[in-house]
């Protein structure tokens, strides 16, 4: 134990030492040590949870994105299959090859009747007509506001020169015609509002199979529009219908629409082609699939007028069907997290600095104590062991605890003897 001298000597360097400031170099130097090690493991944790946060929003967003694009690919599958069979119903009817036979008979009014309540009941259609070999129209209904009307027979028009007749006239007994999506033209003009169409074609044959005539249904695909539009409201998808040269038909910015119907429009520019150049490549070799690029993510399906139980034709139209969440919208989806992340770490690195500043400025004033008290222990030392008498240190208890040399002399016992041996055995 020590001695009463020892204890207020240790009690001296520790009061010196509190009034003694450290210098802030050591202990800014001292702080930094001891917190580089808390950083690290905070750093490493935040780290792991921001990116685990991350991945799991893109890949959730993968998923909802593949989903939603197939989602969409079938309900624009069914659209076109409902389109053929109901052509193919109408081709069916008999009366078209009596009314081709006999275009001002009773015949002709009857099918005109049928015509004017499938068009008023399906209300996708904005004209039916049939046409005889030389493109003149033999009938022809129109769809109004309130229902669906016969088209008078003074105001039949020659659609000899229209496109969608002359391809249409290639055709074979039995195949289905489907022109390109675009937009309806009436003298030479765009029509106002925009009315995107689809124009679908099947010959008319009589009992001998031979082509007699032409049946067009004028689709209004303001309807498939629509249904993508509300498709992107119900999952929250970005979706973009493009036809096969790369163009939109249908995107989230409508000023990007249809610009190859404008005859003063540069068409190598405001395409998505241009837009994703390296998705679009991979768009031309690969039926659906799904892309992730610096772009965002990308989910694609090919739509094809051409179903694997029909016959080939020259006239099969294709559209893709792209749903994508763009890089920024990702980032959006990733923000909060890296907001949290930020935030822990406002609050957790200044906490670091404090819990350790606080603990090596407690730490370096006890190292300076010790210090002190050691250097103090020293000078005491060599003082007793200069004076000329014999000098002993006892506890309380009587046993020894420090003796000079001298003593060491006088008694005839080392130091080391006779520690924490009770004096009065020693001298008696």
């Amino acid at each position: 134990m020590e001695t009463p001298g020892l204890t207020h000597l240790r009690n001296i360097a520790i009061d010196e030492t509190v009034s003694t400031p450290i210098p802030r170099t050591l202990l800014l130097r001292k702080t930094l040590l001891l917190a580089l090690p808390f950083l690290a493991i905070f750093g490493i944790a935040i780290v792991s949870y921001f990116n685990q946060q991350a991945s799991a929003v893109e890949e959730h967003a993968r998923k909802m994105n593949e989903l939603a694009n197939h989602d969409l690919y079938l309900t624009l599958q069914q659209i076109l299959r409902n389109i053929k069979g109901d052509i193919r119903l109408l081709a069916s009817n008999p009366l078209l090859v009596k009314v081709m036979n006999n275009p001002g008979g009773s015949d002709a009014q009857r099918l005109s009747e049928q015509w004017i309540v499938f068009s008023a009941q399906k209300r996708i259609y904005d004209q039916l007509r049939l046409l005889d070999l030389q493109g003149r129209e033999v009938l022809r209904i129109n769809l109004n506001t309130d229902g669906a009307s016969l088209v008078p027979q003074q105001h039949l028009q020659d659609k000899s020169d229209r496109y969608y007749f002359k391809e249409a006239m290639t055709l074979l007994p039995g195949e289905i015609y489907l022109s390109p999506l675009d937009l309806n033209v009436e003298n030479n003009r765009i029509e106002q509002p925009l009315k995107p169409m689809l124009r679908i074609g099947l010959p008319v044959t009589n009992d001998k199979g031979n082509k007699i005539g032409l049946l067009i249904l004028n689709y209004l695909a303001l309807n498939i529009m629509n249904e993508i539009d509300i498709h992107d409201v119900l999952t929250d998808s970005q979706s973009h219908l493009i036809n096969q040269n790369g163009y939109y038909l249908r995107c989230p910015s409508r000023d990007r629409e249809w610009l190859f119907m404008y005859l003063h429009h540069n068409l190598h520019k405001g395409k998505f082609s241009e837009d994703y150049p390296d998705v679009w490549r991979h768009i031309q070799h690969v039926r659906h699939d799904q892309l992730i690029t610096d772009q965002g993510i990308f989910n694609y399906h090919w739509l094809s007028s051409q179903e694997a139980s029909d016959s080939p034709n020259p006239f099969t139209r294709q559209l893709v069907i792209v749903s994508m969440v763009n890089a920024a919208r990702l980032a959006y989806m990733i923000a909060p997290y890296r907001n949290t992340a930020w935030g822990l770490s406002l609050i957790a690195i200044p906490t670091i600095f404090i819990f350790t500043g606080v603990a090596s400025h407690f730490r370096l004033r006890e190292i300076h104590a010790f210090e002190r008290l050691h250097s103090i222990e020293a000078n005491q030392h060599l003082i007793l062991e200069s004076v000329g008498e014999g000098i002993l240190g006892i506890d309380a208890r009587g046993e020894l605890t420090f003796a000079n040399s001298r003593a060491e002399y006088l008694i005839g016992y080392q130091q080391s003897e006779m520690l924490g041996r009770s004096l009065h055995n020693l001298i008696h």
